[in-house]
């Protein structure tokens, strides 16, 4: 009973670092396009190096 428990912390705790990582992802990509748009660049090559969608893009312009 010990050792399923453990493993399903241990399964948790990988699920949340993942969770984490893909969430500070997605915050670096954010910032990036504010800075790129304040700075006026193309939504296209906002695009392709934040790997954002235009609607993303478009919705942190607003």
């Amino acid at each position: 009973m010990v050792i399923g428990r453990e493993k399903g912390i241990a399964i948790g705790k990988e699920q949340g670092i993942a969770i984490g990582e893909e969430l500070g992802e997605r915050r670096k990509a954010e910032a990036m396009a504010r800075e790129m748009l304040a700075d006026e660049e193309d939504i296209n090559c906002i695009a392709k190096y934040t790997k954002l969608s235009i609607d993303e893009i478009k919705a942190l312009a607003e």
